[in-house]
This record gives structure tokens, C-alpha cells and sequence, in this order.
């Protein structure tokens, strides 16, 4: 590859709002991950749990929407936490609406969970300080509000 190219792929890798955004999400999804193992939970599914917990009970759609996750990868997290009795499935009239919400176990790994995240946050910020993770929320909201482009 010529000098040229990797000097424009470098400059792309370092401006690239997408893959930075990515790499920092890996990267903290490991850390809290890494937290979470303990409990027996990943990061994603804690961010469900959670969802369920505030939300009470949810349809698929409106916990992809609440979570902003692709249905895919909810959907497969789902099945994993109904398998673990942490959620349960909800009977309802309109058999296309597919309704969850927490059992009872899934309360339990919560109050024993958020501790733990707790402790977590508190070292993440310690690392990024409060000030900056302020400006960082705020950016994230606005990168929350750019629209995906239409196929």
C-alpha cells in the first residue's frame, strides 16, 4: 500500500467520529462487563434488566426503542435472561406483541447488581472526572439525535 493511502487511512482512523465512538463503547462495555462478572450479568443485559426494572413491563419494540439496542441483539439477550429466570414473559391478548417484564430473580440480580455498577461508575469517573463527563454526555446526546441515513 502506498504512503499516501495509509497516511489518509490514519488521519481517517483518527477523526473518524464512528470508529472512535465504537472503540470507546467496546472498551467501556468490557470494563463494565469486567465489573459485572461476579453477578453473572454483562453490561448489555444490566441495561435491560434495567430498562424492565423502571419501564415495569415492556414489548420488545418499546424496550429496543427504550434501550436503543438492534432487535437482533435484544432479542438474543432476552432469550438468554429468560433462560436464567430473570424475566418472564407476559400473556397478552394481541399474540404479535411480545411482552416481558422482570421476575422476581431478575429483581434480586438487580439489587445485588447495582452496587456493583455503582463502585464501576465511580472509577470510571474518577478516570474521566466529572467535568468531562459532563461535555461527554452532553456530545452524546447530540450524537443520540442524528437521524441514520435512509437506505
Amino acid at each position: 500500500m502506498d504512503e499516501s493511502l495509509k497516511r489518509i487511512l490514519k488521519r481517517a482512523g483518527i477523526s473518524c467520529v464512528n470508529f472512535n465512538l465504537k472503540r470507546a463503547s467496546r472498551l467501556s462495555a468490557r470494563f463494565f462487563d469486567g465489573a459485572l462478572r461476579p453477578v453473572g450479568i454483562t453490561s448489555v443485559q444490566l441495561s435491560v434488566l434495567i430498562a424492565l426494572g423502571y419501564y415495569d413491563q415492556c414489548s420488545v419494540n418499546e424496550l429496543a426503542e427504550a434501550t436503543s439496542m438492534e432487535r437482533t441483539t435484544l432479542t438474543r439477550n432476552l432469550a438468554l435472561l429468560e433462560r436464567d429466570g430473570l424475566i418472564r414473559p407476559i400473556d397478552c391478548e394481541d399474540k404479535r406483541k411480545h411482552l416481558v417484564q422482570l421476575s422476581p430473580a431478575g429483581e434480586k440480580i438487580l439489587r445485588k447488581a447495582m452496587p456493583v455498577w455503582e463502585q464501576a461508575q465511580l472509577q470510571m469517573l474518577k478516570v474521566l472526572g466529572e467535568d468531562d463527563w459532563g461535555i461527554a454526555r452532553r456530545v452524546l446526546g447530540k450524537v443520540s439525535a442524528v437521524k441514520p441515513a435512509k437506505a
